[in-house]
């Protein structure tokens, strides 16, 4: 079982970059006019990948419902990028959901129906997502999964919740949204409260004697702040200042004065990508980069050319925190039966917008019904406690049978009482002298930071076994350099 939430641990060796280009909290804003608001119902008849066939995989036509509400029918609608400046996060994320619903509707569907699916287009621009999830609601949708950013997500995600419908967060890490605020959302993916613990962790492993905090004064950057400090008070690392600055200002010599005057053995900086060059300012400052920690909005591929055009290699040494997307605590079936269905694209977070799928679906099955105010209450239940089940599958004929069910599913989600996930893997990347992002290691969090000791030993053990090889597998991707097909956005969640 996987309960109690620990320190984070750290692995010598990445398992493999997986260059994602998170998008960064500057592209929150993002206003793309090319935008085509487009709202489909997806047919949900493909043979299942993970499932045995069933009776139940044919769909019914959509019909107008309001949401909210019991009608019989489980529809699941999702919110992504299928065009404008953020089209490339989308198609992983599509697809894990299109699989979902296939593999929950070969499991019999619920309540003897199959789940619907509806299919809108969020782009990039928050009015149109805003525009789109006014028509999903009002098409009778009873959950919404996504939108992929924090900006889109602050705009549509309070309609959502007060429909009332169901709000699941695939990609959004974003603490500030108000998952625990409301009991109709919950969130796959690690919210930034779990990397505010990873980070401090990274900090730590330097073993110094105080760290320095350089935060944007907005709400992100503030939690960010507040968890770190937190964290550092518990491995009892000295807060040698928290340095508060506005990101709009044109001038932010007297912030990095501070910072220096301020004389943490660490800086860790909290900003956004279009900030960066507020590094390269730290580094002409004196601050070495090998003592300046970054988040997942600088962290991307990026970071130095947008620290110094000129100078790329400013950000040598600096590290940073991504979320990975296929963390080792998720069940095994599920990367071969994506890249089975969707062919060998990005895996962006495509684990955690399949597990939306599921824990609603699995949720509505265990309490037998498809009205959302009803399945709040299962939406953690199924997710904690019981019998440990890796599919759909298996978690439907254990609730067949009478039985409590932890399902494991392809991201290994753990949810706590307040819908949010207790567990994060995080890759750790470094920068060389030429500026281009290297991966270093691996910190896992809660629940993940076991799974992750766990492959690390495996790997260890298979390595030891070997005649001459270093342990990687020349057929697996994840033992690979950068990923080809990796996008190079700079874009955060």
């Amino acid at each position: 079982m996987r309960r109690n939430p620990s320190r984070p641990r750290r692995r010598p060796l990445l398992v493999g970059l997986v260059a994602l280009g998170l998008l960064a909290a500057a592209c929150e804003d993002v206003d793309d006019s090319l935008v085509t608001p487009a709202t489909t119902t997806i047919p949900t008849t493909d043979p299942p990948l993970t499932t045995q066939p069933s009776a139940s995989t044919t769909a019914p036509p959509t019909t107008a419902a309001a949401a909210g509400g019991e009608d019989g029918v489980l529809r699941i609608a999702s919110l992504l990028p299928a065009t404008g400046s953020l089209a490339a996060f989308g198609p992983p994320l599509i697809e894990a959901v299109e699989l979902a619903v296939i593999d929950i509707n070969a499991a019999g569907g619920v309540l003897g129906q199959p789940v619907e699916l509806l299919a809108a287009d969020s782009g990039s621009d928050a009015d149109v997502a805003a525009t789109e999830v006014g028509a999903l609601l009002d098409g009778g949708a009873d959950v919404v999964i996504g939108p992929v950013v924090g900006g889109v997500t602050r705009r549509v995600f309070d309609t959502v919740i007060s429909r009332p419908a169901l709000s699941c967060l695939p990609s959004t890490t974003a603490a500030d949204i108000g998952v625990r605020d409301s009991p109709f959302a919950i969130r796959t993916a690690p919210s930034d409260d779990l990397q505010a613990l990873a980070l401090a962790e990274l900090a730590a492993g330097d073993e110094p004697a105080s760290v320095t905090l350089l935060a944007p004064e907005d709400e992100r950057g503030l939690r960010f702040a507040s968890g770190i400090a937190a964290e550092l008070t518990t491995l009892e690392i000295e807060l040698a200042g928290e340095v508060v600055y506005d990101p709009e200002s044109e001038d932010l010599s007297d912030t990095v004065q501070a910072v220096v005057d301020a004389g943490g053995d660490v800086v860790a900086v909290l900003g956004a990508i279009d900030e960066a060059p507020l590094v390269a300012d730290l580094v002409a400052a004196g601050i070495d980069g090998g003592s300046i920690l970054v988040t997942d909005a600088l962290a991307g591929p990026q970071l130095g050319e947008r620290a110094s055009e000129e100078d790329p290699g400013v950000v040598e040494g600096v590290r940073g925190t991504v979320p990975t997307d296929l963390a080792p605590q998720g069940a095994e079936f599920f990367l071969p039966a994506f890249v089975d269905f969707a062919g060998n694209i990005d895996t962006f977070f495509a684990a955690q917008a399949y597990d939306c799928v599921a824990v609603v679906a699995l949720a509505a099955v265990s309490v037998s019904s498809t009205d959302p105010a009803t399945l709040t209450g299962a939406l953690v239940d199924v997710t904690v406690g019981g019998t440990p089940c890796d599919t759909i599958a298996e978690c439907v004929t254990l609730l067949g049978a009478g039985e409590d069910i932890d399902y494991v599913g392809a991201s290994g989600v753990d949810l706590d009482d307040a819908g949010e996930a207790t567990s994060a893997v995080y890759d750790v990347f470094t920068f060389d002298a030429d500026g281009t992002q290297q991966p270093l290691t691996q910190l896992g969090v809660g629940p993940a930071a076991a799974a992750l000791a766990a492959a690390e030993a495996e790997g260890d053990a298979e390595e030891g076994d070997g005649e001459e090889g270093d342990g990687e597998d020349p057929a697996d991707p994840a033992d690979g350099d950068e990923d080809p097909d990796a996008t190079d956005e700079d874009e955060g969640t």
